[in-house]
């Protein structure tokens, strides 16, 4: 489908409707700042149901150090469907996981 297509193809359809299309569509990456802790928290405290169910469980973060990586442009946000779907952040090293 060309260029042309595409245009002829979304001015049938309303702006509404476009921008929604466009939210299902496609995903953002991007940087977290530090208004976001409150949102990172609540995903990272999903990990309380882990405890309840099975005595080894992921211990969490420290406020500082979420501070830290995005303080450093390391911790990132994916929203798909203008919400958030995940969190992450780029460790360069890490011994444990790498090995080092």
């Amino acid at each position: 489908m060309g260029l042309c297509s595409t245009q002829l193809l979304l001015t049938s359809f309303s702006n509404q409707q476009v921008e929604t299309l466009f939210r299902l569509i496609f995903m953002k990456i991007l940087h977290r700042e530090l208004e976001d802790i409150k949102d990172i928290f609540k995903i990272y405290n999903a990990t309380y149901y882990q405890k309840t169910v099975n005595y080894k469980s992921w211990r969490g973060f420290e406020r500082t150090l979420i501070e830290k990586e995005i303080g450093e442009n390391r911790h990132f946000k994916i929203v798909r469907y203008g919400e958030l779907a995940c969190t992450f952040v780029i460790a360069f090293n890490n011994p444990i996981i790498w090995q080092d």
